[in-house]
């Protein structure tokens, strides 16, 4: 039997209320307890009712178990009730909510922009509606994030969050998941309380005032100081990319290739400004600001006020990810216990951080930057030392190799688990890239800053400062090429089931026991999860290699279908191969099943239009399908496929194919297929849209 560990949950008295609140936002977002916010607004102050009566201190001396039991309720209620308030669909104010709102119908709409991206051709804002009519001057106040894509120009690249805009537009709820393993659109926005989104065509908006937020002018700060970059950095050069994502979390100008580079190579954190960076912030700030008397009540006041300021400063101005949300409030908690005298648990530090940000939005929960650097820095304080401590090296270069290897080890054990399930694939000589890339790191966000600060006040030690950033720079891109060159730098193609990803979970978890408590049967379990869990990956990549499926994706102006068979896969498309569309919608469930492409197979029979797997018969028609004499029988076949829009009725069709399901794929005018819709209705024909009903799937 296996000896239990002995934790004792009252030094980590935040984790346990971390942990309650998360239980009450899954509530919701599970759907599991269906519940309406003023029942949970009236559950919550029940709870705090009964809390407070039971808190008297006779009673909660003697009834400990119960105050504290209804303690994690009244906390796990109030974050059901939080998460019901965030949800700005729910609110009654919400545009969509409105008895005038009639989606796909244009409206004048009047908003002020939250956030904005750039792109080559549109730009994509956040915006906070403030009211919507058919006409302007009309109309009534309404609430709501919206999604819009204003095309670019020079008016657009004047605006700035705060700014308030109106435009004229029909608003379209952001669409469901249409296809198996591919990214979910609709629930990452709604996430971000983002649930309807709106194509401006040019002309067709204006700008109303040019006020301001907080966020806003961190936004114009950001860009100042990218003019800064440009005017030392070789103009759409990678070191310019670079250096613009690592100093000021902006990676619009990365490409693809340098992206994926770095995510292949196990250095892609490194681009996204996070509790890393702010740490160098922080340090940085420290040795400049060590000459402060900390001994007495002012000068600790003084050091942390400074430290503050910079480590928050550098957060705005890097656009308030996340993790750096994390790292900041973590820090902040850190350095006030400093001022105070006082040293907190890193752990309930950690929590506290985290419950904070949770309460401002709920839904960061399920985010997946957030989950990744809470559970690095966790990995960290709680591995890296026990890592350490397993090697003893006495050279100092070594020794401080050893140590950033350690903290690449932390890192990456408790990491591990969401990152195969979210990303698939695994960096093997993530090491490489964790020892050299973060020392080079350092070297770039201290060069950034230090650019910043001299370009105005010293160019001449800016031009040098300059040139220490690109070559710093291109040594580290340098370092990630040839680390993406070397032979099998990245396992490619992991998809793993949530069954997998809990036993990997359990995995470390068991291990994390095994090296507090250093006892063999923890080990053991350790090893058996880690064998359960290959064993359950290897019988489902042999269970997946051994599907027989038909599927008809749903491709906007496109058309594409696969049948697998074994690892064999028959395309039929009227797109290229290399398509980029492909790689959002189609390429995520071909790799699930690594299957390889084939011009031929056995088991398929081309008779022109009509397509034979085994005993099955596949008729695809497309706006090349001559009229002709309709033969005397009708072909008998299992499905007929719709794509390019033929002009053609289903009672015509019906005279040369003998079938009773239609498949109406993405490559049809919307009106086209809404014609074929209401005359397979009318004459109870089965008929499946992509653009409605998703992917077609039929195992065989």
């Amino acid at each position: 039997m296996l000896p239990f560990p002995t934790i004792n949950w009252r030094t980590f008295p935040v984790l346990r209320l971390l942990l309650a609140f998360g239980l009450g936002v899954v509530l919701v977002e599970q759907g599991i307890v269906p519940l309406g916010l003023p029942f949970a607004k009236a559950t919550t102050g029940v709870c705090l009712l009964g809390l407070a009566l039971v808190s008297w201190r006779p009673l909660a001396r003697r009834w400990t178990l119960p105050v504290g039991a209804l303690l994690l309720l009244f906390v796990t209620v109030l974050g059901y009730t939080r998460t019901l308030q965030h949800d700005q669909s729910r609110q009654a104010t919400h545009f969509s909510q409105r008895a005038a709102f009639v989606p796909d119908s244009a409206y004048v709409w009047t908003a002020r922009v939250i956030s904005l991206r750039a792109g080559t051709e549109r730009w994509r804002l956040v915006i906070a509606v403030d009211g919507f009519a058919e006409r302007v001057g009309e109309g009534q106040a309404s609430t709501g994030h919206l999604q819009v894509y204003l095309p670019a120009s020079a008016q657009t690249q004047q605006l700035l969050p705060g700014n308030r805009i109106a435009f004229r537009g029909a608003v379209r709820r952001i669409g469901p998941l249409l296809n198996p393993g591919a990214f979910d659109a609709a629930r990452y926005f709604a996430r971000q309380n983002v649930f309807h989104r709106c194509w401006v065509s040019a002309g067709q908006w204006q700008l109303l005032d040019t006020e301001l937020t907080l966020y806003g002018r961190a936004y114009q700060a950001r860009e100042h100081l990218l003019g800064t970059l440009r005017r030392y950095l070789p103009a759409h050069s990678n070191e310019l990319a670079v250096a613009a994502a690592l100093t000021l979390g902006k990676r619009d100008e990365l490409t693809t290739d340098l992206r994926n580079a770095y995510a292949e190579t196990g250095a892609v954190h490194v681009l996204a400004v996070s509790g890393l960076h702010l740490a160098f912030v922080t340090i940085g700030l420290g040795w400049l600001l060590a000459w402060l008397p900390r001994k007495n009540a002012w000068g600790r006041w003084l050091y942390f006020g400074l430290v503050i300021v910079g480590t928050w400063a550098f957060a705005f101005v890097t656009g308030l990810a996340p993790s750096v949300l994390r790292a900041a409030v973590m820090l902040t908690a850190l350095e006030l216990g400093r001022a105070i005298g006082r040293r907190s648990s890193t752990y309930n530090t950690l929590a506290l951080s985290a419950f904070l940000l949770l309460f401002y939005d709920p839904y960061l929960l399920f985010n997946v930057g957030f989950q990744l650097s809470y559970l690095a820095v966790l990995g960290i304080v709680f591995f890296q030392d026990r890592i350490y401590r397993l090697l003893y090296v006495k050279h100092p270069v070594l020794e401080k190799m050893w140590s950033l290897t350690s903290v690449a080890l932390a890192a990456q054990l408790t990491t591990l688990p969401l990152g195969l399930y979210y990303f698939h694939q695994f960096p093997v000589y993530f090491l490489l890239t964790g020892i050299f890339v973060v020392l080079l790191a350092q070297v770039v966000l201290g060069a950034g800053i230090v650019l910043f600060v001299t370009a105005t006040l010293i160019p001449l030690v800016a031009q040098w400062v300059g040139e220490l950033l690109y070559w710093s720079i291109f040594v580290m891109n340098s370092i990630i090429h040839q680390v993406r060159a070397l032979p099998g730098h990245l396992l490619a193609g992991i998809w793993i089931n949530e069954w997998i990803l809990a036993l990997l979970c359990a995995s470390v978890l068991a291990l994390a026991i095994f090296m507090t408590e250093w006892r063999k049967p923890w080990l053991w379990l350790t090893m058996a999860l880690l064998l359960i869990t290959t064993s359950t990956y290897v019988g489902l990549q042999i269970v997946r290699q051994q599907q027989r499926q038909l599927i008809v994706y749903h491709q906007y102006k496109g058309s594409v279908m696969d049948a697998f068979t074994d690892r064999a896969r028959l395309t039929i498309s009227n797109l290229p191969a290399g398509d980029e569309r492909l790689q959002w919608s189609v390429e995520p469930y071909r790799q699930q099943y690594r299957t390889v492409a084939v011009e031929t197979h056995p088991a398929w029979l081309d008779l022109a239009l009509v397509y034979g797997f085994y005993q099955y018969r596949l008729a695809v028609i497309d706006e090349e399908f001559k009229r002709a004499t309709p033969p005397a029988t009708p072909l008998s076949v299992d499905w007929v496929v719709l794509r390019d829009s033929p002009r053609y009725s289903l009672a015509e069709l019906q005279s040369f194919f003998d079938t009773k399901y239609w498949i109406i794929d993405g490559s049809n005018y919307p009106s086209r297929a809404q014609a074929w819709l209401e005359e397979a209705a009318a004459f109870d024909q089965h008929i499946h849209y992509t653009a409605r009903d998703g992917a077609f799937i039929h195992q065989f």
